[in-house]
């Protein structure tokens, strides 16, 4: 999580002298965060399934801290669906334009692998007279996808699409995907072979996920949007550090670039953020 301070550390930490001892100490987020109320802005951070846990965990200290639900924020990037559709629409009664989830997609050529569910035709594509298939695919993170009928994605999807590998071009937001990014399925067997490392690399699924999912794309995305819209203000608001490395400092920011939609906030980041180097 980002605060003016500076990010903080929500894990395990030793205190003490060296030589390996001292008290250990954790610092859970139900016990700082009441006392924030100096922050002008909270976000909650994360990737994949880091992403569910912040929407949770914002959803959680938005339900606890009342005083606080207003100036907390939501960027997740490439999250799973956990949320059901009631679930869905209290999280948008909370946090209306104050979440937003990227989902990286890239275009193809027809025709679609068998089974790719998460493949869906690009809008206003032809059809193949023949065989009935578009001949451009637009080709959704896979771990974005429906696994479930009772799993949704929240609210403010915000699609984001990925050049071609080696291009100079900049990856751009393509929000007249968004309808069609709910349609997107995946087989549950086949992502639970991907999560324990024992699909096949030549696997569609297992490519798709190489070139969209992983955090470098979502980081190249994060750049790519701030050199291509990233003209708002240089806010720093407050953040959550984890294990995993401190979360660049982001805000949602009232501006709105005149390219995007008057839905989408803009995303405001530092000139160098840590992390999207």
């Amino acid at each position: 999580m980002l605060t003016g301070g500076g990010p903080v550390a929500i894990h395990p930490q030793r205190r003490g002298g060296g030589g390996g001892g001292g008290e250990r100490k954790t610092a859970y987020l139900g016990d700082w965060l009441p006392g924030q109320t100096g922050a002008s802005e909270i976000l909650f951070v994360g990737l994949s399934l880091g992403a569910a846990l912040a929407q949770i965990s914002a959803l959680r200290a938005a339900a606890e801290n009342p005083h606080l639900a207003p100036r907390i924020h939501v960027l997740a990037l490439g999250t799973v669906q956990w949320a059901d559709h009631a679930t869905a629409r209290h999280y948008r009664r909370i946090f209306e334009d104050r979440s937003a989830q990227l989902v990286n997609t890239a275009t193809s050529a027809g025709p679609a692998p068998q089974h790719a569910g998460w493949w869906v035709p690009e809008p206003g594509s032809s059809s193949n007279s023949l065989e009935g298939a578009a001949d451009r695919y637009v080709v959704v993170d896979p771990l974005t996808a429906e696994l479930a009928p009772q799993f949704c994605l929240l609210h403010n999807v915000v699609p984001c699409r990925v050049p071609e590998p080696d291009s100079a071009e900049l990856a751009s937001l393509e929000l007249a995907l968004e309808p069609h990014i709910a349609e997107v399925t995946a087989q549950l067997g086949t992502l639970s072979a991907l999560m324990r490392g024992t699909l096949n690399s030549a696997h569609p699924m297992s490519h798709d996920y190489q070139r969209l999912h992983l955090g470098r794309n979502y980081r190249s995305t994060l750049r790519d949007l701030f050199l291509r819209y990233g003209a708002g203000r240089q806010a720093r608001p407050a953040a959550v550090s984890t294990d995993a490395g401190d979360v660049a400092p982001m805000s949602i920011s009232p501006h709105v670039s005149p390219r995007c939609s008057p839905r989408l906030r803009a995303y405001s980041l530092p000139s160098s953020p840590r992390g999207l180097s």
